[in-house]
């Protein structure tokens, strides 16, 4: 609702015409609503008949990148949100010369949202493999209590006798995403080449998906259709709240492959009006003065694991044995949840039952794999092998040196193993787990970045070869998945489990211990 902390009086018969406080109107959408609503207007016939389209650029408009002079209603501006470097984030605009600002005031709490409902399935888990078909369903969810984003857009006119005409007021929370795809062409014979290029995935031609949200909410304070609003000199907000349903929005992300990206969008159209005009319902009329002023400013969606998982105190172990068995290698892990920039313990066992092997080193790695859909370039439909990008990244080498020719059984305790975070030197190529469903083949995942902890042991054995006898060098390789996450993903099974209290009663007259609930010591 719109209020005045500070405002001058105003003429009666001007307040007639144009000042009615209207109560501020505000629908959160859901995610089926939402979704189908933008999805049949960008895939309709008559969506080029609504408003043309204007692309801008956020950093060239007037009062810091946020004001565009001259505004017409009858056009729809459009950025490309993922171009940051075009369209940054702007959260205040000043127009020193009219004496007026306007401010996006939006507290730190609310620009990362985390919602508990990452799912892995329980029978085989999402981060076991690199397939895109094996979702979680909407009945293998928890109920995960909504999450919302309160702010206020704060006018604020400083000077006696400027007065402001307030057209329309809006604020939006868009989420924009790319897709990609990769695209085969097998060609017409056997023996042909296979061609394959990767491609972003739109649903029209004449404007990148990035211009346009996927899914938006909107709160909407004043219309084209309602009466304007007349500001003078004092201080104005603009309450606005958004509520966001557990998986109904994409997680962040960003990547050559993909990326989803949220941004909370003020849009306010203003009429500046002289503090005497001559013939005032002329100049109202008069709609070529009209400003709109664009702020904007970043929201973040995250995923992290519920209570109810336990994977972070899951333990794995696992044996590998070459073709003729005389080389055993073993792995013990105390988490099959890794956080980067937590450590974390290996336990790497290595026995040789033949006495002219010679080990040379062994190594663990991080592998990533990192999936989109391959889509026939013919028929247009998915196919059941994905197109997957791998990368490793080394976490800690064994030298020759430490095998010891006359053992037949090496032990290595590796108790301070990290994955670095990206400010000590992870490569940005390295994500975390990720896991979306696609706009364009719902029952198949966008983007899936999966991991696994890859053991290589290099050795060498003597062999006769043809009644010479010569070295030959063999390679060992264990791995086993891991689910990759920040220092956010566990963070909801360091808290009490909820459980539902019917009487007053039942509560505890105390309540549990800090180092009671997380096993540590109090703060």
């Amino acid at each position: 609702m719109l209020f005045s902390t500070s405002s001058s009086s105003l003429n009666s018969e001007v307040s007639q015409v144009l000042s009615e406080n209207i109560p501020s109107r505000s629908s959160t959408l859901t995610r089926n609503s939402t979704q189908s609503q933008i999805n049949e207007d960008v895939r309709s016939k008559n969506f080029t008949d609504q408003l043309p389209k204007k692309l801008i650029q956020l950093k060239k408009l007037k009062n810091g990148g946020t004001t565009i002079k001259r505004a017409k209603e009858d056009l729809e501006y459009c950025y490309d949100s993922l171009r940051l470097y075009e369209n940054p984030y702007v959260t205040t605009s000043i127009d020193k010369k009219c004496g007026y600002s306007i401010d996006m005031c939006l507290e730190n709490k609310y620009k990362t949202l985390m919602f508990s409902d990452l799912q892995l399935n329980t029978d085989y888990p999402l981060y076991y493999d690199s397939s895109l078909n094996h979702l979680s369903t909407n009945n293998e969810r928890e109920n995960v209590t909504p999450l919302q984003i309160k702010g206020k857009i704060r006018i604020n006119i400083d000077r006696d006798d400027q007065v402001l005409l307030i057209t329309s007021q809006t604020i939006s929370l868009k989420c924009f995403t790319k897709e990609y795809a990769c695209f085969i062409d097998s060609g017409a014979g056997e023996n042909s080449k296979i061609n394959k290029i990767i491609k972003e995935l739109n649903h029209t031609e004449f404007f990148e998906s990035s211009t346009y949200p996927k899914q938006q909410l909107k709160v909407t304070h004043h219309s084209l259709c309602d009466k304007k609003i007349l500001l003078t000199k004092g201080t104005y907000d603009y309450p606005f709240t958004f509520t966001l349903q557990s998986n109904t929005f994409p997680a962040t992300f960003s990547s050559f492959f993909g990326k989803t990206h949220f941004r909370i969008e003020s849009s306010t159209s203003i009429m500046r009006i002289p503090s005497r005009p001559k013939n005032f319902l002329k100049f109202l009329k008069n709609e070529s003065i009209t400003d709109k002023i664009i702020l904007t400013e970043e929201i973040r969606v995250k995923r992290v694991l519920p209570s109810t998982c336990m994977l972070k105190f899951e333990m794995f172990q696992l044996r590998s044995y070459n073709t003729a068995s005389d080389v055993v290698v073993s792995v013990i892990g105390n988490s099959k949840l890794i956080e980067i920039g937590t450590p974390f313990q290996m336990i790497l066992s290595i026995s040789k039952t033949d006495s002219t092997i010679e080990l040379q080193e062994a190594s663990l790695s991080v592998a990533q794999r990192m999936a989109i859909p391959s889509i026939d370039s013919k028929t247009k439909k998915i196919l059941q092998e994905p197109y997957i990008k791998k990368s490793e990244y080394l976490l800690r080498t064994v030298e020759s040196q430490s095998f010891d020719s006359d053992k037949t059984i090496f032990g290595f305790c590796f108790d301070d193993v990290v994955i670095p975070n990206y400010v000590d030197g992870l490569p940005s190529w390295f994500k975390t787990f990720y896991c979306e469903p696609s706009s364009f083949y719902p029952n198949y995942a966008a983007l899936k970045v999966t991991h696994l902890l890859l053991f290589k042991i290099n050795y060498s054995r003597n062999e006769m070869v043809e009644g010479i006898e010569v070295r030959k060098n063999y390679r060992i390789t264990v791995n086993f998945p891991i689910l990759v996450g920040d220092s956010d993903i566990s963070t909801s099974s360091l808290l009490p489990k909820y459980e539902m209290f019917e009487n007053i009663s039942d509560l505890q007259d105390e309540p549990p211990l800090y180092s009671v609930v997380t096993g540590g010591s109090g703060c």
